[in-house]
């Protein structure tokens, strides 16, 4: 029952392009009009760190919601939109809305991985802003099969 609901779930969304929860800032087009890829890899994330449960909870790592974001990644997210000056900000209640989660996840997105590469976008999730970190090779042959 669970994966037909999960297949049902990943249906309904791959039909609804995930970059129109994208904010529209000045800097955002690029990832707006990258192909269906980022948006296929921004599912396959979902699926994987929470199965697509909004209220999922990662006690071990502080992390929740469907992209289950820890704190530092909110805090990184409030850093980038401070840089830019954008007045939006973020609170830790933010991250099990899905619609602020995606829009966090373009934000991070958008600032160090500007040209959508699937690779780099599951590695920066997985890994923060630190890119190359080798533990983030695992995560993305992980997203790499669910994409």
């Amino acid at each position: 029952m669970r994966k037909l609901i999960t297949l049902l779930v990943l249906i309904s969304l791959s039909l609804l392009p995930l970059r129109c929860f994208a904010p529209t800032y000045e800097r955002l087009p690029v990832i707006q009009s990258a192909s269906i890829w980022s948006d296929r890899t921004l599912l396959a994330i979902m699926e994987f760190e929470s199965g697509f449960n909004t209220n999922a909870i990662n006690y071990k790592e502080n992390a929740v919601g469907i992209l289950q974001i820890r704190p530092v990644m909110l805090r990184e997210v409030n850093k980038i939109q401070a840089r830019l000056g954008r007045k939006e900000m973020f609170i830790l209640e933010d991250r099990y809305d899905s619609t602020k989660s995606v829009k966090m996840y373009y934000i991070v997105q958008n600032y160090y991985n500007p040209t959508g590469d699937s690779k780099l976008s599951a590695r920066l999730w997985n890994g923060g802003t630190i890119k190359y970190i080798p533990q983030t090779e695992d995560y993305w042959n992980k997203i790499k099969k669910l994409i």
